[in-house]
Parts: C-alpha cells; sequence; structure tokens
C-alpha cells in the first residue's frame, strides 16, 4: 500500500485532533527519545473527550497539534512514531474523512486485499487505545465526570443558556482532573521499574 507523501505539506503534523495514543506508543516514544513517558504526556499531549451524538463518552489521548516532534519539516521520531501516524493515510481514506483537504490521500486507490489490511490496522490501532483506557484508571473511570458534562449540558438546555460555552467551562474542570490522573499514573509506573 503505497501513496506519496507531499514533503512540504506537514498538514498531517499540525492538523488538530486526530492522532490517538496508546500507552504502547508512549512507551515507545518514551524509550527512542529517552524523555519519561509522564514527561512526554505533559510536554506533547492532552486528554480529549470521546463526543458519541452529543454525549460524553470517555477520555482518550491525543497528540497536541502543531506536533512537537516535527522538525524542519520531517518526524523527529520516525522509527517510534504514534501508530495513527503509521496507518495515516489509510485511516481517513478508508472513514471517508475530508479527502479533499489530505493531498496524499487524493490520488490513493485502494484494492479489495489493500482496504482488508488497512481495516485490520485500524481495528488493532482502536483495540490498543481501548487497553490504554483500561490500563490507566483516569481515563477509564471517568463516570463521575461524564455525569456531571451531561447534567451541564441538560441544565444548560433546560434554562436556555449558551451550550457551548457551558459544556466548554464544564469540560475544562473535568479535562484538567482527568489530566492530571493521568500524569499522576505514568509517574507511578516510572517509579515502579
Amino acid at each position: 500500500m503505497r501513496f506519496t507523501c507531499h514533503h512540504d505539506c506537514t498538514l498531517c503534523c499540525n492538523v488538530a485532533g486526530w492522532v490517538n495514543i496508546s500507552l504502547m506508543d508512549l512507551n515507545r516514544m518514551s524509550k527512542h527519545t529517552g524523555i519519561p513517558k509522564h514527561t512526554l504526556f505533559k510536554d506533547s499531549m492532552n486528554v480529549k473527550p470521546w463526543v458519541e451524538k452529543g454525549r460524553m463518552m470517555g477520555f482518550g489521548v491525543k497528540m497536541l497539534q502543531p506536533c512537537k516532534f516535527l522538525d524542519e519539516g520531517k518526524c523527529s521520531i520516525y522509527e517510534a512514531r504514534p501508530d495513527a501516524c503509521r496507518i495515516f493515510p489509510y485511516n481517513i481514506i478508508m472513514d471517508k474523512v475530508d479527502l479533499d483537504v489530505w493531498p496524499c490521500a487524493q490520488d490513493v486507490r485502494l484494492s479489495g486485499a489493500e482496504k482488508a489490511i488497512a481495516r485490520g490496522l485500524m481495528r488493532a490501532s482502536y483495540r490498543l487505545r481501548g487497553a490504554t483506557e483500561t490500563m490507566l484508571p483516569s481515563l477509564r473511570d471517568t463516570k463521575p465526570y461524564l455525569k456531571r458534562v451531561n447534567e451541564i449540558r441538560g441544565e444548560a438546555i433546560m434554562n436556555k443558556m449558551d451550550l457551548q460555552l457551558a459544556l466548554y467551562l464544564g469540560l475544562q474542570g473535568v479535562m484538567k482532573v482527568v489530566f492530571d490522573g493521568v500524569c499522576k499514573e505514568l509517574e507511578a509506573m516510572e517509579d515502579t521499574k
């Protein structure tokens, strides 16, 4: 499965919100760079809400954009890059997400076998993300936070408040708590080595 990377583009390294990170990615990046996992997380990642049909479903870990590992138009951790970067652009081709935005994806045509491989890679990436949420309690045990965010949503609708502003303010506080929890858990993992 080949595609042509437009080397001066770096769009995939600069567009916010699509690079999901698994604990396996974090381990690989930490080993490659020599930077402890909790420091990598604090400096180059964040927790992001997972929303489905207007409801908060959980949290995941994503790279901050622009990517801090982009150095003069090239990936400085290419050998240890996250799985989401490894399967790009096949993930957006398969999901048919804004194909006109991505120059590298416009001319790619996948055969049936290549589509099956891409689907398998995407499923594996999603499973790794799920495993990360299982291993980090701050991502796993979010029911009280999700409940509160959904309550804020309901209150805003009932009181005819600006729904987006109410959710944004409520979510910021929740994300800070989850972010701090993940930092502590990653630091504890480092300490037990």
